[in-house]
C-alpha cells in the first residue's frame, strides 16, 4: 500500500473515512455471526466494501489492491480479514502524522487541534503557513 505520511495525504479525509470504517468493522462482525439467519449478507457486504474502497482511496492503493479487495469483502472471514487490515494501515498512517487514534478512529476535535499545530486551513486543508493575515489562501475564508 502507497500511503506514507511523505505523501502529503488528505489526513483530514483519511481520518473521516478511518472512523466509518471502525463502525463498519462492528458490522461485519455482527453480520459473520448472523450468516445463517441473516439473508441480506451479500447487501452488507456491498455497503461496507463502498466503505474499504474509499479508505483504499484515500491511502492511495493501486486499482489492483482495490479491485482485489472489492472481490474479498463478499468472502464471509476474508472480509473480515481486509477490514482490520485496511483499518490498521489508515490508523498507523495517522499515528505517524502524530494524529491520535482511539477505538473507533479520529475524533473531530482532534483533527482540529492537528489543523492548528500544522498551520492547516480547517475547511479545505490547504496549508496557512504562508498567510500572514490569517485567510486561506486556497478558499478565502477565515480559519
Amino acid at each position: 500500500m502507497n500511503g506514507t505520511v511523505g505523501d502529503d495525504l488528505d489526513l483530514r479525509m483519511l481520518a473521516t473515512r478511518h472512523r466509518a470504517l471502525t463502525y463498519c468493522v462492528l458490522g461485519i462482525v455482527l453480520a459473520n455471526a448472523l450468516i445463517p439467519i441473516f439473508p441480506l449478507f451479500p447487501i452488507l457486504c456491498a455497503i461496507l466494501t463502498v466503505f474499504v474502497v474509499k479508505v483504499l482511496v484515500a491511502l492511495r492503493v493501486n486499482r489492483r489492491t482495490i479491485v482485489l479487495a472489492c472481490v474479498g469483502m463478499f468472502v464471509p472471514v476474508a472480509s473480515m480479514v481486509i477490514l482490520l487490515a485496511v483499518a490498521w494501515k489508515a490508523s498507523a498512517v495517522l499515528q505517524r502524522a502524530g494524529v491520535r487514534v482511539g477505538l473507533f478512529g479520529t475524533r473531530p476535535e482532534e483533527m482540529v487541534r492537528y489543523a492548528h499545530e500544522h498551520h492547516r486551513c480547517l475547511y479545505c486543508w490547504a496549508d496557512m503557513s504562508s498567510s500572514r493575515t490569517g485567510y486561506c489562501p486556497a478558499c478565502g475564508l477565515r480559519a
